[in-house]
């Protein structure tokens, strides 16, 4: 089935966290550039280290700009939610949510066949600017000095996506009432804390 999901200010972070990310920050701990205290001998770290990894800085720089995509799109280059955040957000809620909607947290992705949720936007509305304690890809922190963190965000739109599941298994309105949860005390993507990611069901 079909859903529309509204989401008013302030809207959606995505943040993704590529493996791309993940390449680079090896490179940096592994080449010691980030305990070097000046720019020169970071940088000469660093082209040391590549040059052993048979890596050109014109590669490096390639896989920084991959690493620091904001959005995840689709073949048209709209902005999407993708599936995987909403599943997540759906798992999440069902930890909390009333009984009649709550599903196992555990069967929830193979009995909901969710898919990405297309946005009408292209581009960000803004940046969202905060303090974060640095972690791994794993949410392990990895330093106690939070760090300026700067993300784009979309606000005041719509996503559009479909819901999939055996109404002999499912019904709809129990999938409709944990959307509405969701959307409500949870949220989706990045800075729900921070009152990003809620949504309402149209």
């Amino acid at each position: 089935m079909e859903y529309k999901l509204i989401f008013d200010k302030p809207g959606y972070i995505a943040h993704p966290y590529w493996p791309e990310r993940e390449q680079v920050v090896n490179i940096q701990k592994q080449s010691g550039m980030n305990r070097a205290r000046s720019e020169d001998k970071r940088d000469a770290a660093l082209r040391r280290y590549l040059e052993k990894m048979g890596m050109s800085m014109k590669d490096y720089q390639k896989l920084e700009q991959e690493a620091s995509k904001e959005w995840y799109r689709d073949d048209a280059d709209n902005i999407i939610i993708p599936r995987h955040h909403l599943s997540g957000c759906l798992v999440q809620a069902c930890k909390t949510s009333p009984a009649g909607t709550r599903f196992s947290q555990d069967q929830l992705r193979s009995l909901l066949q969710i898919s990405d949720f297309v946005t009408d936007r292209k581009t960000a509305d803004g940046i969202f600017k905060r303090f974060v304690l640095p972690t791994d890809g794993k949410g392990n922190p990895i330093s106690n000095q939070r760090r300026l963190t700067k993300n784009e965000f979309i606000g005041g739109f719509t996503a559009v996506g479909t819901i999939d599941f055996d109404k002999s298994d499912v019904s709809e309105k129990a999938v409709r009432e944990l959307l509405q949860y969701a959307g409500k005390y949870v949220g989706v993507g990045a800075s729900r804390k921070m009152g990003y990611g809620r949504f309402k069901v149209a």
